[in-house]
């Protein structure tokens, strides 16, 4: 990890570590990664739909616009994270809107998880014509 504020003997670098490698999360255009700062929901959004794009391999091209009546409020970068999240019903927003730069909380984090668990998102078994 190269980040200029994140040192080795943290409690949280090899989990950064991790992340980063797995092409999860990036720090920020001046090379920090600002531990202690909350993430925005846009953010998760986008962390989120990395790792699922990741683990499942799947590009999901077929995804619909943005619908939300704040979509001109999400970061032209996380607008496909939003959306993708949006359409596996991980990450959605209320009352018509995303709230993309509102924070998210531990708990919004735990029913994300759930939603995770729900979705059984993990790839399934291609049928090849065989019996097996």
């Amino acid at each position: 990890v190269s980040f200029k504020d994140v040192a080795v003997n943290a409690w949280y670098y090899e989990g950064v570590r991790r992340a980063v490698a797995a092409g999860y999360i990036a720090g920020y255009s001046d090379n920090t990664f600002r531990a202690d700062t909350p993430i925005t929901r846009q953010e998760a959004a986008v962390m989120l739909a990395r790792a699922y794009r990741i683990y499942c391999d799947e590009i999901h091209d077929d995804m619909e616009p943005l619908a939300y009546a704040d979509k001109n409020d999400i970061a032209d970068w996380a607008k496909d994270g939003v959306a993708l999240c949006g359409q596996l019903g991980l990450l959605v927003g209320a009352n018509g809107t995303f709230s993309p730069t509102d924070t998210a909380t531990r708990a919004m984090g735990a029913v994300i998880l759930q939603r995770l668990d729900e979705a059984d998102l993990r790839p399934q078994p291609v049928e090849n014509g065989s019996n097996i």
